[in-house]
């Protein structure tokens, strides 16, 4: 015959516990499970009493065992009934003891117990549970995990009860353990040295205490404030934080969700999931299935990212978005930089520790600057001011530009004009005028002035046919650009702020979002933005009025020509060249100029000799063709303007614009 269960309990793991709600209704429920071994054993007596299970178990006082009682904080996180908590105690008997599951093997052709059986220990029969709701599909057992029917296309009578090893584990803890996740993508964060900014905490605080579910998302910057934050929250609520791991999820599924939620409320946690991805990464799928799926459950949900929160991406919409950035001026993270700085993060957290914010500052450089590169070319600034030639109306203005940067915040700070409605700190300029005439060489200078790096944008490669990826490359410019503190040169504006026309069709209305965005994040952004152009006259006035300053390059006059000439020739005097004559005579831009004394420079190297006058004028012929224009010699009508400079007394033939001692065929210009 089977060994009777009327055995000691020799050997359970409650051997060593006392006081706890789980081993008084353990013992009450073997006693039970004993009587009703005994009525149903072959020596029973014919004439024997029927099993009597006795009073109907009543409802435990829960504060009576305290707020660390586990079978207790299960009753009140999971709703339980009196009834409920012994079924679940019914369920757990042969986990923990041998001679319960022989006992119900006997009574139920199980190890463990049937429907009909575990029903039957509280003296209920089929249809008083199912009168009641216990074990059915919604009940608080079954919905939240406790319990699970290991045969449940059998018929309700025979469907054994099993109860996941989670939350055995949890039941056989002791009053006063420490929590612990036992799931290996949920981690307990421990209390961290670093404080958050109190009225965040107290409105993240008072948000869960008036509301404790559903999803909250923490917006941060450089300052890395959300974790701390959310973390602190959860403890004055009485909340264990469980950090998700979100790198670790390949799928998800039912069980994967259901795992999550079980593990956040025997914990009596709140998950705390980063968001630091972009749309078409390949993690995206299943952690925003993972956090549409959470928001639905009964629990709190604390996100943190440092991009304003997506919906289409993550497929929920919080109850409510808290700023903890620290300021308007904090840097953001930008995408890239967040995800590689989240991992150091939460390493750090996870060992009670924080990372360094200089830490963060450095590592947002790396990956800013790398994922700048990928859209934008990066210069190191080796323009001097006094390297510009440039009228002085133009040279006041770039002036004018540096201050606003420099004292843009004490300035309107003193005269009350804060900005507002999302503004940032930042400055736009636009640079017009033709190919040549200085512009990029100018926002070099002004970077320069700054101490500050400047990558210079195509905009005709930024901009896509596709929709939103002209958007999504603009953002990660403008993020990467604000977490590096350069300056950002955006090429050939014209191509994206040309003159507008009525929406005829969906192409407009992609270009006109496309212009939208871009005005909106010039706006917002808090570093120095410059536009170029070639051509003004193509770009909408409303645009145009945005700028704080336009600063315009015309073409050089005869006397800023020769200045560029002899700056250019400075290291080649030998040249021999009638500066002023050159100025005068070809109309060329600084960058022309520049390239004609390339030309020479490498004509000269290529025959052994020094720059002469005949290389300098192949290189002003070369330029010409480049421009489509007719190349023509000086000749002694045009009358040129006397050079300036201490080359005028070089001898030049104004009617070959050569040095007749250098004996090179005017012919030939060479």
């Amino acid at each position: 015959m089977t060994e009777s269960p009327s055995e000691d309990r020799t050997g359970s793991p409650l051997d060593d516990r006392t006081g706890s709600l789980f081993e008084d209704r353990m013992a009450a429920l073997e006693d039970r499970l004993r009587r009703l071994y005994a009525s149903r054993s072959s020596d029973l007596p014919p004439d024997a009493a029927p099993y009597e299970p006795g009073a109907p178990a009543e409802a435990p006082d829960l504060a009576a065992f305290g707020p660390d009682d586990p079978l207790a904080t299960l009753c009140q996180e999971f709703g339980l009934s009196a009834d409920e908590a012994d079924l679940l105690v019914a369920a757990t008997l042969p986990e923990v003891n041998g001679n319960c599951a022989a006992a119900y093997r006997v009574l139920g052709r199980s190890a463990r117990p049937t429907a009909a059986v575990a029903l039957e220990l509280l003296g209920l029969s089929l249809a008083e549970g199912v009168v009641r709701g216990l074990l059915h599909e919604g009940s608080a057992l079954l919905s939240g995990g406790l319990v699970i029917f290991e045969n449940p296309r059998d018929p309700f009578s025979e469907r054994c009860l099993r109860v996941p090893d989670r939350v055995i584990g949890h039941l056989l803890a002791g009053p006063h353990d420490p929590p612990a996740s036992g799931d290996r993508r949920l981690s307990t964060v421990p209390p961290l040295p670093h404080t958050p900014d109190e009225e965040a905490l107290a409105a993240v605080t008072a948000q869960l205490r008036a509301d404790g579910v559903g999803t909250l998302y923490l917006r941060e910057s450089i300052t890395s404030a959300a974790l701390p934050t959310a973390c602190a929250a959860l403890r004055a609520t009485g909340r264990t934080p469980l950090l998700l791991d979100p790198f670790d999820l390949e799928h998800t599924d039912a069980e994967l969700l259901d795992a999550v939620r079980l593990e956040g409320r025997l914990a009596g946690g709140g998950i705390v999931i980063p968001v630091y991805a972009e749309e078409g990464d390949p993690g995206v799928p299943a952690l925003s299935r993972l956090i549409s799926g959470l928001a639905r459950s009964p629990l709190p949900v604390l996100l943190y990212g440092s991009e304003v929160w997506q919906e289409k991406v993550w497929r929920t919409v919080p109850r409510a978005t808290f700023d903890v950035r620290g300021g308007s001026r904090s840097r953001p993270l930008p995408t890239a930089a967040g995800a590689v700085i989240d991992i150091a993060r939460r390493d750090a957290a996870l060992r009670g520790a924080t990372v360094p914010v200089e830490t963060v500052r450095r590592i947002a450089h790396v990956q800013a600057a790398r994922s700048l590169e990928q859209l934008a070319r990066h210069v190191e600034p080796q323009v001097a001011p006094d390297d510009l030639v440039l009228p002085e109306r133009v040279r006041e203005q770039l002036d004018m530009l540096v201050f606003r940067i420099e004292r843009r915040e004490e300035v309107l700070g003193t005269h009350g004009l804060r900005r507002g409605g999302g503004r940032g700190w930042g400055a736009t300029a636009l640079f017009t005028g033709e190919s040549g005439t200085g512009k990029t060489m100018a926002a070099e200078a002004v970077a320069g002035r700054l101490g500050l790096d400047l990558y210079i944008v195509s905009l005709p490669g930024v901009v896509s046919k596709y929709i939103g990826e002209t958007e999504k490359n603009l953002e990660r410019i403008f993020s990467a650009a604000e977490a590096l503190d350069c300056v950002v040169l955006f090429d050939e504006a014209d191509t994206l702020f040309s003159k507008r026309g009525a929406v005829k069709d969906s192409n407009d209305r992609h270009g006109n979002l496309q212009i939208g965005y871009m005005l909106q994040r010039l706006e917002q952004f808090n570093g120095l933005a410059i536009l170029t152009t070639n051509l003004r006259s193509n770009m909408d006035s409303a645009f145009t009025r945005r700028f704080e300053e336009i600063v315009e390059f015309g073409s050089p006059t005869a006397e800023v020509r020769a200045e560029l000439w002899r700056r250019y020739l400075a290291e080649s005097p030998d040249a021999a060249c009638d500066i002023g004559a050159i100025a005068h005579d070809y109309s060329l831009a600084g960058g022309n100029i520049r390239a004609a004394v390339e030309t020479a420079v490498f004509r000269a190297a290529a025959g052994g000799r020094a720059v002469a006058a005949g290389d300098v004028l192949k290189g002003v012929e070369t330029e010409y063709g480049k421009l489509g224009r007719l190349f023509q010699r000086p000749s002694p009508a045009s009358g040129p303007a006397p050079d300036p400079g201490p080359a005028s007394a070089s001898g030049l033939d104004p009617a070959s614009g050569l040095d007749p001692a250098s004996g090179l065929d005017p012919a030939s210009g060479e």
